[in-house]
């Protein structure tokens, strides 16, 4: 490839098992260049080349997520070819660990918030079951309503931009309220989710999704706890009142 935006191009149409990163492309001169393109490619190994007196550069590449880099000056008959072998092998190995990390961690999360929010003690306050037994498939039309506004928060955070992801979790929050969902109710939607937007992706995305997951939740744990202040509260008060009366 003769520039980093013609090797971008082409990988977001085709798959490779190592990507070769020469810095002294016309348009890779800059340390955010390197970062943007390594980023982007966190699904596949990334093997740096670089100039004689830029070790320490090298080194700085290594901690961006390269796999490896090479001294354009010092290369010998087989180093380009046992680098790319390795730095295949080491990706999958680290792939793999980060996957199986991930997942424990996922799991201790998950029963984490299942302890928080009961579904025994939430349910009986509520007079409800559980949502994805009680309308299943209103269930799985808010699971695919929540995994867009958590691709939407992904976006804007990727590109720093303003989203309508707020205004559809608060739509979400109050939807799921007025249907008197409970804590339980809110962490399987957001399983569910997770599940759907990860299914076959590599360990980055899948980190992605988890992290701002992690924040999105929460959020819509506040929303519907808004919800639940504002309009149970007040029909217990115009309760109250008509029995005053």
């Amino acid at each position: 490839m003769r520039s980093l935006a013609e090797a971008r191009e082409v990988s977001s149409r085709s798959a490779f098992s190592v990507i070769l990163l020469d810095r002294f492309l016309p348009d890779c001169q800059t340390d955010d260049h390197v970062r943007v393109a390594i980023a982007a490619w966190s699904g596949t190994p990334v093997v740096v080349l670089t100039g004689l007196d830029d070790e320490e550069w090298g080194m700085n590449a290594l901690g961006w997520g390269a796999q490896d880099f090479l001294l354009k000056d010092q290369l010998g008959p087989n180093d380009l070819e046992r680098s790319l072998l390795y730095a295949i092998e080491r990706k999958r190995l680290t792939d793999t660990l980060e996957g199986q990390r991930q997942s424990v961690a996922r799991d201790h999360e998950q029963q984490a918030y299942e302890r928080l929010g009961g579904e025994s003690v939430a349910a009986s306050l509520l007079g409800v079951g559980a949502l994805s037994e009680s309308i299943p498939e209103r269930y799985g039309e808010l699971v695919e309503a929540y995994a867009v506004v958590l691709d939407q928060s992904i976006e804007a955070s990727v590109f720093r931009t303003a989203g309508r992801a707020s205004r559809d979790l608060r739509e979400l929050g109050q939807h799921l309220g007025f249907l008197r969902a409970t804590p339980r109710d809110l962490m399987q939607l957001h399983s569910r989710a997770i599940e759907l937007r990860v299914a076959g992706k590599d360990p980055g995305t899948i980190e992605k999704y988890a992290a701002e997951g992690r924040f999105l939740v929460i959020e819509l744990m506040g929303e519907l706890v808004y919800y639940y202040r504002t309009y149970y509260v007040q029909w217990g008060a115009e309760s109250k009142h008509d029995v005053v009366r």
